[in-house]
Order: structure tokens, then sequence, then C-alpha cells
């Protein structure tokens, strides 16, 4: 089971302090981030990066991403072969050390719209080979075979309809509540079984997952809290403030910050995990103002893709005065820097010379000048190093932001600073100017028949255009 400890206490609507603790597990001091993957991968980081130049303590999983056959046939993932029992299948799947947390969630983060409509049964889902039904009985064999440190929970949530009519709402609440007894059914019976299997050999079962080996290792649960009014779940919120949902669970997933004022009080000590997108470093720093403690930061993905370094850090910097003769007041900072402008090919300093993190490998190791030249290039480097730099500065941020509500009057102080970070930084990053690296097929939503290229082409034959044929 997670353990949360809220180390400074307020109302609900508010930033809190606090501290993440599964056995085993690397404690995650909150608020914090978790990394986005894609396919058990931090984006552009290879498994030894990511170890030796960041300091990810969390990783955010998508189950789609990893059942491209079932069910027809069993995925690799739960063939996994483990030294020990109580080994996770998706660890040593995704070859990450023992410390790191890994957070299961049927989809991944943002989610893909679906052309389909969940059902009584369970959800859609898009893998990297088409849409397709993810019912909550495989969820929760999944679950339980891969021995997550965090699975959350199936929600009647459909991406890409942000207002759902009244008939589907109606609905929402009763199929997630029967999805979450599910889910907590099939971790408490796996845990009950501990022993029960001396030589460790699982079976498959009606659905293809292969049931899980005897182990006291059982992912803790986060329930969904849903993007809808707290009146309109108000029976499926007293399911999880009861038996047998309430004693299992460890944590809350939350689709959108407005459904923060939906949370019981009765729940109110449990961490919150957003798995919304907030685009800017304000949204974020809204969201934590509301009492998000994690967040799965689709941000650093997406800068990182539009060869963006990120440059703000919280508290912001004491910004420029204005001058007595000036007519208008001093520009404001920029949140990030387009690596792809020409006019850094001769720039000798590093990608961010007022870089807050003195360990960021990237800015003590390289030029802003090579980095537009990989970038122009079109070499993989350029991602790489940029995802270095960019989580660099995600983790900085966010240690300001514990710094800050550490300090008296923490909440106060935290109010005060947001809102001079909104005075000092654009509300907006640069707008893109360059092409991202290959496109990822199974994370971005087929156009139809006939549709053209997501990037332009990078190189062309030897002969196009010259002449020779």
């Amino acid at each position: 089971m997670a353990a949360f400890e809220v180390l400074k206490p307020g109302p609900v609507l508010s930033p809190r302090l606090g501290s993440l603790s599964i056995p085993g597990k690397s404690a995650i001091p909150t608020p914090h981030y978790i990394a986005n993957t894609s396919r058990g991968v931090v984006l552009h980081l290879s498994q030894d990066n990511l170890e030796k130049h960041t300091n990810i303590n969390g990783l955010y999983l998508g189950l789609e991403d990893f059942i491209e056959k079932a069910p027809q046939e069993t995925p690799p993932v739960f063939s996994t072969p483990c030294e020990k029992r109580q080994d996770s299948p998706l660890r040593r799947f995704i070859a990450v050390r023992d410390e790191q947390l890994l957070v299961l969630g049927p989809r991944r983060v943002p989610a893909l719209d679906s052309p389909g409509s969940n059902t009584n049964a369970g959800i859609q889902i898009h893998t990297s080979v088409g849409h397709r039904a993810l019912s909550s009985e495989y969820y929760a064999s999944a679950a339980t075979k891969l021995r997550p440190d965090v699975v959350v929970g199936l929600a009647d949530v459909m991406p890409g309809h942000p207002n759902p009519s009244l008939k589907r709402v109606e609905k929402m609440g009763d199929r997630t509540a029967r999805w979450m007894k599910d889910l907590v059914g099939a971790v408490s019976q796996h845990a009950s079984r501990n022993g029960s299997n001396t030589n460790g050999d699982g079976h498959a079962d009606a659905n293809g997952v292969d049931a899980p080996s005897s182990s006291s290792h059982s992912p803790a649960v986060f329930a969904p809290i849903l993007p809808i009014e707290p009146e309109q779940q108000s029976y499926y919120l007293s399911d999880l403030t009861s038996s047998p949902l309430f004693p299992q669970l460890s944590g809350l997933a939350l689709y959108s910050p407005s459904s923060i004022d939906s949370i019981p009080a009765k729940l109110s000590h449990l961490p919150r995990l957003s798995l919304s997108d907030p685009p800017t470093p304000a949204k974020l720093l809204h969201e934590i103002a509301q009492g998000v403690d994690l967040f799965t930061l689709p941000l650093a993905d997406a800068a990182t893709d539009a060869g963006m370094a990120l440059l703000f850090s919280f508290p912001a910097p004491a910004h420029p005065p204005t001058s007595p003769c000036a007519s208008s007041p001093p520009r404001k900072l920029p949140l990030a820097l387009d690596a792809w402008s020409p006019t850094h090919a001769t720039t000798l300093t590093p990608p961010s010379p007022c870089c807050p993190t003195p360990t960021c490998y990237t800015c003590r190791t390289h030029s802003l000048a090579y980095l537009t030249h990989l970038l122009s290039a079109k070499e993989m480097l350029a991602w790489v190093l940029l995802s270095i730099h960019n989580h660099h500065v995600l983790a900085h941020f966010f240690a300001g932001v514990r710094r800050v509500l550490a300090a008296p009057g923490g909440s106060a102080l935290f109010e005060e600073e947001r809102r001079r970070f909104d005075s000092v930084y654009d509300g907006e990053l640069p707008s893109r100017t360059g092409a991202g690296p290959r496109v990822r097929g199974h994370m971005v939503r087929s156009r139809g028949v006939g549709e053209g290229r997501r990037n332009a082409r990078g190189f062309a034959g030897l002969g196009l255009g010259l002449g020779l044929g």
C-alpha cells in the first residue's frame, strides 16, 4: 500500500506539501511530477541516459501501449521472465531499476479520442495497430499480473468529448464504480493468494492474460475522480468512501483540476494524481494551487519535440525594473528558447546561459550552436539533449515550489510568487517553427484514407532538382 503524508495541511482547495512512499521505492516529495512514457520509455531517453542524466524517479505507463496483439495473442509483456516471484514483469520488460515508481493506467496521457464508445464491459483504447475495447476484467487481470507499484482504475471517460450528454453522465458513475470493484476485487484476491503457488507458475485466464503468480507485491489502487459535477457522481463517490472500496484505496486520479472540489472529506488525505495536460507552467501552478500533488506532465514531451529548451524557474527571477524614461513596461521573459532559430547558429553559450540547474548535462557539455546544428541535420541527439535539459528544468521548478510551500506562511507566499511568475514570464510558450522528430503513429489519431505525411520529407534523392535524371 502507498503511504502519503501531508506535511502542511490546509483547506481542500489549497497547495499542500507532502511525501508519497511505497515500500522499496524512492519516496517522492510532492508537489512533483512523474515522467510520461511511450511504450515504457521516456521520450528520446534510453534507460542508461534516464538514470545517469535525470532525477526522474517515477514513470507513467498506459496499458494500451503494450497490448497491440491482445486478445488474439498474449502480448509479450505478460510473458516476460522474472527471477523472483515478487518481481514485476512490466518493470523487467521496460528495463528500469527497482527503485523507480511505476504507475499503470489504461490509456496514455494525453489520450487519443476513439471512434468507438465505452460500454458496460469496458472502455475504448488506441493501440499501435488501431482501436479496440479494453474490458474491466482484462484490465484487472493485467494489473495483477504486471504488478506495477500503482494502478489507476478504469474511468468511463471519453477523450475528445469534454461535454458528455446528460444521458451519458448518468452512466459514468455507475460504470466507474462497477469497474473499481472489479479492480479492487482482483487486487485483494491476488494479495490473499500469497504463498498459494509454490512454484511461481501462472496459468492463462479466459482473456489470454496469465494469472498472477503468488506474491506479496500488490499494486496500490488510485481511484479516478470523474470530470463532472459532484452531484452527478454522488453515488460513485459514496461507494468510494465505504466498503469494500475505501479500505483498498491509496490515492485519487483526476482528469480535470476542477474535479478537486468533488473529493469527499473522507478521501482528502489521499494523494492526487493529475492526468490532465496543462499546456503552460502558469496552468500547472494553478493546479498546484488547487491541491494537486502529482502530475504526468506531457508539457515536457511537447516542448522537446518542438525543439525548445525550457527556461522558466520558480520562484521567478527578479524582473528588470522599468526605466523612468521608458514608454512601456519591460518585456516579459520567454518560457522557452526555440533551438531551431538560425540566429543561434554561432551562439557558443549553453542552450540556457542562465540554466537554473548546474547539474544539467546538456548545458554543462554542449553549446546552443551545436544543438541548432543537430536539429538542422535531423540528428536524434538533438532531442536527447533537449529532453535531458527540459526534465532538469521541471525538476528544479518543482523543487522551488516545495521550498516556497515549506517556508513560513507557505500558502500565502506561494500565491504571491505565483502572481509574480505571471508578471515576469510570457503566458505561452513560443510558437513552433521546426519539424519534430519522426511522428509515432500509435500516438497520433489517423485522419482517414490517403492522409499525407505528418512531417515534411527530411532528405530527397540525390538527383532531385539537379537535372541528374
